[in-house]
Formats: structure tokens, sequence, C-alpha cells
């Protein structure tokens, strides 16, 4: 037996599930890979590689994705459920206004922090 990556498995398993995404993916959700998957399982097809060098750089929508890599909505779906399977795919919903972002909710337990030690201190 010859050792062969994960995502070839994952790649011959996302066929199975091309016409949609997976059950537990949002197709609302914004998509970036954690790294690049095998190169032999994407066979230099020129809108996987688009999708991967897009996928690095930073997170995107479907829509984005599809039309920046001219790539069909089967190939496109196989992709996303493959990188999925094989852990190499990060979602994040899109977060809404009415969200408090964690950089905010950091800076205000920052604040309050400094707020107690100038209180303790007797500064404030």
């Amino acid at each position: 037996m010859a050792a062969r990556p994960l995502f070839e498995l994952a790649w011959m398993t996302g066929a199975k599930h091309s016409d949609g995404l997976l059950p537990w993916l949002d197709p609302d959700s914004q998509f970036q890979l954690s790294r690049w998957p095998s190169a032999a399982a994407l066979n230099k097809s020129r809108p996987l590689l688009s999708l991967c060098a897009l996928m690095t750089r930073r997170a995107l929508g479907r829509a984005q994705l599809q039309i920046l890599s001219k790539c069909d909505e089967a190939t496109f779906n196989h992709f996303l459920n493959a990188c999925e399977i094989s852990g190499l795919l990060v979602s994040e919903r899109r977060r809404s206004a009415a969200q408090p972002t964690a950089v905010a909710m950091e800076s205000q337990r920052f604040g309050g922090l400094i707020r107690g030690l100038r209180t303790r201190l007797g500064l404030s």
C-alpha cells in the first residue's frame, strides 16, 4: 500500500455531493483555506488553482469566488466539500453590524482592567 494524501480521499468523497454544499456548510459564509491542498488532486486545473490562490489570501463569499476563479458550480461545490472534509476549509459567517466583534470586546475588557487598576491605585 502506498501512502496518499488525505485530500485525495476527500476529493473522491466530495464528488458525491457536488450538486450542493455539505449540509453543515453555510452558503452565506465566507470561505478561506488554511493551506493549499495536494497538487496531485488539483490536476493542474486553472480554475482550481485560481480558487486556491484566492482562498489563501482572504476569506471570500461563494459568488465572489466563483466569478473570480471562473469555476462552474459543480466543480466549485466539489472543491469546497473536499476542502471541508480534509480539514483545509475555514468558513466564517458574515458578521452583522449588531454583533460586537472580538476586537471590540477585547478592548472593552482591557479598558475595564485599566480602570480597575487606576481605581485601586487611587489614580482616578
